[in-house]
């Protein structure tokens, strides 16, 4: 006798499908209940299925979806807005699910793709005055926002106020996440302080002070994730003191190319859990002042990315061993040369204060090998890690003791520029992985003495599946697609 699995049961499974384009469009097919429920799984966050369906395709067919939904009556009044051009649309239709309902994640990007295939079907791309073009695109925003309440993540247009969408004040009252600029006009933050008060994550373009965004920052209820990025580095403290008030709730911050909030007001966030650098050149000063005084006893991720900012690694070791045994991963991408008491020492304090440890940088000595066996034996979580060079390297003895002192969740390594190693050692590292989890291995080949020979080797443990995958990369893995998907912090509507 067939078993009858209950609805809430689908839509449990469904859900877990939601980054799987293909079985959820399965799932559309078995019958009306399926598709009911699958629907707002696919349309929550539509875009972020378009690299796997391939992006001509899907902006083709994406547009002229959403463009036959745009409602009769806005058709005519943008057709009575610009009377020299005939407007296209493709025929109007009555959906079976009304799909813009479910969108949570809205970018300015797709607004852009919709208005583009307006001007692309009508030839308008060179003769629309700017305030039409302004009318369309506010009427495309409110297709989405009029017909939601369930808008989480939105992408706030430069040089739009939200007096534009007053209809639409409902579908924004369950915003999660906001990315703007600051330089948008202080009313319409003032505006959007009044409707949204349970942001979770803030991501803002900040060259300049502005008052209505800090009484936005104010008025959030439990503000966790901030994403702050400045071309000038102006300091904003009007911005600075807004996010004080937020530091009971504040655990997750990005700041990015150049730094607009003080160190002291950084450091003064002491429940922070994640805190990335994405900083230029000059945030090199920067870094090290936090790391000099600051004092997180929750950090659970550290991050440096970006070029020409190297750290002594004694401030990594001070801040390690003021946390709480928190420290899930460590990374940075350039290292300044450490003496070898200071690597010991570095060493020593992950070895005994990190049990949660899943990703770890690493200067390397040949003096350390016991030590980091006996790091690799103790952080039995480590995902991955790695490994910058401080002098010539004997190889064969440190593959020796990652493939036999490596825990099974060890799955990613990275190896930076600066050694050489043979084909035959690596190859003999790839015959003590064997029993191991497939491997992501990251390794420019500017360090394979004899390259074609280990590339050879290389291949063949890729096909063995021994190698899960093989990227030629030195330093900064914030560009490989995989660290920047998995590494990103803050609610998940626009994965």
């Amino acid at each position: 006798m067939a078993v009858q699995i209950t609805t809430d049961c689908v839509e449990e499974i469904i859900k877990f499908l939601a980054n799987d384009v293909k079985t959820l469009h399965s799932c559309l097919l078995v019958n009306r209940s399926w598709c009911r429920l699958t629907v707002p799984i696919l349309w929550s966050n539509p875009w972020k299925y378009k690299s796997e369906i391939g992006e001509d395709q899907f902006n083709q067919s994406m547009t002229m979806i959403l463009l036959s939904f745009i409602p009769v009556n806005t058709r005519e009044l943008l057709r009575q807005h610009y009377r020299n051009a005939v407007i296209d649309f493709p025929p109007a239709q009555t959906p079976l699910f009304e799909y813009t309902s479910y969108c949570q994640y809205l970018p300015t990007c797709v607004v852009r793709q919709l208005w583009n295939e307006i001007e692309k079907r009508n030839g308008l791309a060179y003769s629309i005055p700017d305030y039409v073009r302004y009318f369309y695109i506010k009427h495309i925003y409110m297709m989405f926002i009029n017909s939601s309440s369930n808008i989480k993540h939105l992408e706030l247009p430069q040089h739009m106020r939200l007096i534009d969408f007053l209809e639409c004040k409902e579908g924004l009252s369950q915003l999660h996440v906001l990315e703007c600029n600051a330089n948008h006009d202080s009313v319409s933050f003032f505006e959007i302080a009044e409707i949204c008060r349970n942001l979770q994550k803030l991501i803002v373009d900040c060259d300049q002070d502005n008052e209505g965004l800090a009484m936005l920052i104010k008025k959030q209820h439990g503000l966790e994730y901030l994403e702050i990025a400045s071309l000038e580095g102006y300091e904003c403290p009007i911005i600075g003191v807004a996010l004080k008030s937020q530091d009971t709730t504040l655990a997750h911050i990005r700041l990015g190319v150049l730094a607009c909030i003080s160190p002291s007001l950084l450091c003064s966030f002491v429940n922070l859990k994640t805190l990335q650098f994405d900083l230029i050149d000059l945030g090199a000063s920067y870094v090290k002042e936090i790391l000099e005084h600051a004092n997180f006893p929750y950090l659970e991720i550290l991050d440096i990315f970006g070029i020409n900012c190297e750290v002594h690694i004694n401030l990594f070791t001070r801040l390690i061993e003021q946390t709480q045994s928190t420290l899930q991963r460590l990374y940075w991408n350039e290292v300044t040369k450490p003496s070898e008491d200071d690597l010991r020492l570095y060493f020593e304090v992950i070895a005994h204060n990190c049990p949660n440890l899943k990703f770890i940088t690493i200067p390397y000595m040949n003096h350390m090998i016991d030590l980091l066996g006996e790091m690799l034996t103790l952080c039995q979580r480590l995902e991955g890690m790695k490994i910058v060079v401080c002098e010539v390297v004997n190889e064969i003895t440190l593959f020796q003791i990652l493939g036999r002192k490596a825990s099974r969740n060890l799955s990613l390594i990275n190896l930076s520029e600066g050694w050489w190693f043979s084909h035959s050692s690596l190859e003999e590292f790839f015959i003590l992985w064997r029993e191991k989890k497939p491997m992501i291995f990251i390794c420019p080949k500017v360090t394979m003495q004899d390259r074609e020979e280990t590339i050879e080797v290389v291949q063949k443990y890729l096909k063995e599946g021994v190698i899960k995958e093989f990227i030629d990369i030195a330093f900064d893995m914030n560009h490989i697609r995989w660290i920047k998907d998995s590494w990103r912090i803050g609610p998940a509507y626009d994965r």
